[in-house]
Parts: structure tokens; C-alpha cells; sequence
């Protein structure tokens, strides 16, 4: 009976401890707790830019009276609601005087025509028909400047005064500067893909200042096509760090009413102000066959930095006449001139430009000049060298001398 005893003492001994040791080290599972529910993020509302202005809620007419208080009346408006964009109405013809573009908006054309009107400038001293002041763009319009019924001799076209786009649009009949960079901070204009044509001086200018700063910087001339411009079709004045490319230019006949100069295509006039750091190329530019008409040149040497390249100049009487000093004239084809290329700078490279069928191909008149690797072809003065200190090689002559 006692043995019976002890033998169930120990089995509850030995239950014990193996009942401790598995509570005691046995893993407790892991309890993941349940997240709390969140509040959802709230989404921010986009912010609602204005709608377009469409001048059809003006009530234009089109019936060849002033329309011009109307028109800069809804400008204004525009202006001051923070309106950016002022769409015109598809296909009318709007008559108006003088026109000034409140900063920052944006015109879209839409086909519209604006014309000046008769009599809005009479006489000699310089007027503008229409501001288009600072980060305003300009597109789908076409531009009658009238100047034949009464508008002044100095008689110009539109002002980008800084920070412009002006593409697309048709421009022609403006007695001087049709399209022109003027104002405090004349830079980072593009004037692409017009139709500039008929016009009494100049198409295209690039630079000028009434402010702090003299120059037109950062301008793009590309694309557009220029045709009868009197005096030159672009005029590239007091520029710097700009491109002229792509445009296709055909010149017409000399000014006659009142006599004026004979047309250039592309001119780099430093006069007023110096051009430096300036690329003309891929151009396209036809001539008269009068002298002197040129294709491209320039007037004196303070031009610098300048690079005439890739371009093609055919009927003038000078292809290409170069005044400046310590230039690139490279990959140019000239044909059909009387001149080709004249060098009266110092310094410059002639390099790889073809040139056909003109009187005289390359004629230097400076010294220090790099003149290589140029191919003539039926020129009855291929290279006439009258310079010092030019280095003259590896020119290819063909059917001339």
C-alpha cells in the first residue's frame, strides 16, 4: 500500500514539472493588432484657370469703321480679370487705329484680319500701329498695314517689346518696320513662321532699346517667308546671341515712291548699335540681278562673333559681302551673282562654300584671312587676292581662274 503511495506521488511530481516547463517555454504567438481606421486624405481642387475671351461678345462688326476703341476696350477687360488668352472672331476683316496689348496675354487670330485705318498717321514723325508689350504671344492674324490711303511715311507695323511669340501670322502693306524687337527689355522674342510681304523698308528687325538695355537678346528668326521688302527683308541691329535660320527670302525691285535703296536680304547693321554673337543660316535668298542688291551683308566692321552659314544666295548682285572682322562664312552656295563673296574684313574664314556661274567668285580685299577648301565653278575670276597675309589652299577652281 505505501509502495502504491510513493508511485503516485512521483507521476504527479513528474506531471508537475513537465506542466511547468511547457508553460514556461513553450512560444506565445504573436497578435497583430488591427490598424485603426484613418480618415481619408482630402484631395485638393485643381485650380480653375479663366476662360478664353471670345471678342464675338463685343459685338464686332467688321463693316470697315474703327473698331479700335472696342477692340483694346475688351483687351483691357481681359487684362484685368487675369484673362490669358482673347480669341477673335474667325474671318473678319476689323478696322483700327493704334492698338496696345496688355502684358501677358495671348492673341490667337483665328483667321481674323486687322486693318489699319485710313488717315490714322499723317505725317513724317515715327508711329506704331500695334504694341505688343512684354510676355504677350501672337498668332493666326493677318496684318494690313493700309499704307496706301494716307498712313505716314514712318508708318510701323507691330513692336514685341520682350518675351514674345509672334508665328503664323500674314503681314503686309506697312510703309517702315513691319515686324520689329523694340523696348525696356527687348530678348527672348521667336518670330516664326510668318508671311511678311510688300512692304516700303524693312520686314523683319531685330533689335533696339528705349531702356537700360541696348540690344535685342536671344532672338529666333525662323521659318518665315519675306518677299518685297524695300530696303531689307530682315535687318539685324544692335543683336546679340541670336538666330536667323530657315527663312526663304525673295527680294523685289528698288523703292521708287520715294526713291530708296536697293534690297538686301539679310543685313547686319551696326550703326545704331553693334550685332555680336549672331548665326545666320540655312537661309534661302533670291535677288534682282541690280546692283547693288545683296543676298546678305553687312555695313561696317563692328559686327563680331557673326557666323554665316549653310545659306543659299542666287540673282544679286552680291552674294555675300562681308565688312566685319573674324568671321565664319562656311558651307554657303552662291550662284548667279555678279560678286559672290566679298571679304573686306580681317581675320575671317572662307571655308567650304560652293559658288557657280558668277563674275567673280571670292574677292578679298583685308588681310589675315583663312580662305580654304572652297569650291569655284564658272566664275570668270575665280579668287582675286589683293589682301595681305591670307592664307589662299586647297580652293578647288573649275572653268575659271
Amino acid at each position: 500500500m505505501l509502495n502504491k503511495k510513493i508511485t503516485t506521488i512521483i507521476y504527479i511530481l513528474i506531471l508537475g514539472i513537465a506542466l511547468f516547463f511547457l508553460l514556461t517555454f513553450s512560444p506565445v504567438p504573436s497578435v497583430t493588432p488591427t490598424p485603426a481606421p484613418q480618415s481619408p486624405t482630402p484631395s485638393l481642387p485643381l485650380p480653375t484657370l479663366p476662360a478664353p475671351l471670345y471678342l464675338d461678345q463685343y459685338s464686332i462688326k467688321g463693316d470697315g469703321t474703327d473698331e479700335g476703341p472696342v477692340i483694346q476696350a475688351a483687351l483691357n477687360n481681359a487684362a484685368s480679370q487675369s484673362i490669358k488668352t482673347v480669341i477673335f472672331p474667325a474671318g473678319k476683316v476689323i478696322t483700327t487705329g493704334s492698338l496696345r496689348i496688355p502684358e501677358g496675354l495671348t492673341l490667337i487670330g483665328n483667321g481674323c484680319t486687322l486693318r489699319l485705318k485710313e488717315n490714322a498717321h499723317t505725317d513724317a514723325d515715327p508711329w506704331t500701329w500695334i504694341y505688343v508689350q512684354e510676355n504677350c504671344n501672337v498668332s493666326g492674324f493677318t496684318f494690313d498695314g493700309n499704307r496706301f490711303n494716307g498712313n505716314g511715311l514712318n508708318t510701323n507695323g507691330l513692336m514685341l517689346q520682350g518675351n514674345n511669340r509672334f508665328d503664323n501670322n500674314e503681314v503686309f502693306n506697312v510703309n517702315s518696320y513691319a515686324v520689329f524687337v523694340y523696348g525696356r527689355y527687348p530678348g527672348n522674342i521667336r518670330i516664326t513662321n510668318n508671311s511678311i510681304h510688300d512692304i516700303k523698308q524693312y520686314g523683319i528687325d531685330t533689335g533696339g532699346s528705349d531702356g537700360p538695355y541696348s540690344w535685342g537678346y536671344n532672338v529666333t528668326v525662323s521659318g518665315n517667308t519675306l518677299s518685297d521688302c524695300g530696303e531689307a527683308a530682315i535687318k539685324i541691329r544692335g543683336t546679340k546671341d541670336s538666330l536667323i535660320d530657315n527663312n526663304t527670302i525673295t527680294l523685289g525691285a528698288r523703292n521708287t515712291n520715294p526713291p530708296g535703296d536697293v534690297p538686301s536680304g539679310i543685313r547686319l547693321y551696326s550703326w545704331d548699335e553693334t550685332n555680336t554673337n549672331v548665326v545666320i543660316s540655312n537661309n534661302i535668298v533670291t535677288g534682282i540681278d541690280e546692283n547693288p542688291s545683296s543676298c546678305i551683308n553687312s555695313d561696317d566692321s563692328d559686327n563680331y562673333n557673326i557666323s554665316i552659314e549653310g545659306n543659299k544666295a542666287s540673282h544679286c548682285y552680291e552674294g555675300i559681302d562681308i565688312q566685319f572682322d573674324n568671321g565664319i562664312i562656311t558651307g554657303n552656295t552662291i550662284s548667279d551673282c555678279v560678286k559672290a563673296i566679298i571679304n573686306d574684313g580681317s581675320g575671317n574664314t572662307l571655308s567650304n562654300n560652293t559658288i557657280r556661274y558668277c563674275s567673280e567668285g571670292i574677292q578679298i580685299t583685308s588681310n589675315n584671312g583663312i580662305i580654304t577648301n572652297n569650291t569655284v565653278y564658272n566664275c570668270i575670276l575665280s579668287i582675286v587676292n589683293s589682301g595681305f597675309d591670307n592664307s589662299v589652299e586647297n580652293n578647288i577652281l573649275i572653268n575659271g581662274r
